[in-house]
């Protein structure tokens, strides 16, 4: 049985994960210091393949992962691709390897916030074990206190259900104090 041409490419992912758009439906601070990074390690041929993992958080607006399109060059959109389903983190890890099942990847480079880089990383080991010894991690900005208590909560509660609810719902509790 041939495989598809496709699968045979062995490849370097960068991989973006989103952050709640502001109120008007626009790609917060944060989001676009994190696509920065995603596009210039895709510049640098650091990437052959840029994924941006985000879906809707905000009723009648694109996705985070559509609406951070803005940041992406024209002449680099064949290399990009989307994943708009996430809600969490736990999504952002289950969606992009379902979007990548069957891809040969050498590499893969995850973009988030300093503070969300742990428990990233343990979801990464739990859910993506193949990948995860070929993972490095990018760390963008500083953690706020908030931020910083919410992961170390969560690190304690060490609480990663498959759909990622328990942990999404307790984040928006902490985070709505």
């Amino acid at each position: 049985m041939c495989k598809n041409q496709f699968e045979e490419v062995v490849m370097r992912v960068v991989l973006v994960l989103g952050d709640r758009l502001l109120p008007s439906g626009d790609v917060n601070d944060a989001f676009k210091a994190r696509m920065c990074v995603g596009v210039s390690r895709l510049l640098r041929s650091r990437g052959d393949l840029l994924v941006i993992s985000g879906g809707t958080t905000r009723a009648g607006f694109p996705s985070e992962a559509e609406a951070s399109l803005s940041e992406v060059p024209p002449a680099m959109l064949p290399k990009v691709l989307l994943e708009t389903r996430a809600k969490s983190t736990v999504e952002n890890i289950l969606y992009t390897k379902e979007l990548l099942d069957g891809k040969l990847i050498n590499s893969l480079t995850v973009v988030t916030s300093a503070a969300h880089v742990p428990r990233t990383k343990k979801i990464m080991k739990r859910l993506w074990a193949d990948v995860y010894p070929k993972t490095s991690f990018k760390s963008v900005g500083r953690a706020t206190r908030m931020e910083r208590v919410v992961e170390f909560i969560l690190r304690r509660l060490d609480t990663v259900d498959p759909k990622g609810r328990t942990i999404f719902r307790i984040k928006q509790l902490l985070q709505s104090k």
